[in-house]
Parts: structure tokens; C-alpha cells; sequence
């Protein structure tokens, strides 16, 4: 609701206001916890799409949001999460 409060709130003086979630993203400290096969199996299982995300797809998210493709876009909250929300 941060975002859509914002997003309301500031929208007439050109600022927008949008929202990434990311779920389980392949950063150095979950490349130290996936050793672990257990662990690497749980997190796999997760996410319906059967993998963690890379950086670079939640980077590409943000820069669409700030983008000038993006204009017209405020108050979007957009997850990236390999269909985890979907379930």
C-alpha cells in the first residue's frame, strides 16, 4: 500500500512510484547457502518456474521502471519471482 499511497500521492508532479519483488535471487549469499543440496533442492521447489532468479531479471524490471518506456506507469507493483506469487 507504501507504493500505491505514493504513487497517488505524487503522481501530478511527474513522480512515480512503482514496486519490484523479487523472490530467491542468485546473490553471492544464496550461492553460499545453496551448497548445501538440501537447501539448493527447498528453494528450487519453491518456485514453480523450478530455478532462482539471476540478478540481471530483476535488474531488467527495475530499469523498465525507470525507463522512459515506463511514462505512464505508477503504482505498479510487479513481481519477479519465477511464479512463486502465482501459487
Amino acid at each position: 500500500m507504501l507504493t500505491k499511497s505514493a504513487a497517488v500521492e505524487y503522481a501530478k508532479q511527474g513522480v512515480r512510484c512503482n514496486c519490484i519483488c523479487p523472490a530467491g535471487v542468485l546473490t553471492p549469499p544464496v550461492q553460499e547457502m545453496l551448497k548445501d543440496p538440501k537447501a539448493k533442492a527447498l528453494f528450487e521447489n519453491i518456485h514453480p518456474m523450478g530455478r532462482l532468479g539471476q540478478p540481471e531479471e530483476i535488474a531488467e524490471a527495475a530499469i523498465y521502471f525507470a525507463s522512459d518506456e515506463s511514462r505512464w506507469t505508477t503504482g505498479s507493483i510487479l513481481p519477479i519471482d519465477g511464479g512463486v506469487m502465482a501459487v
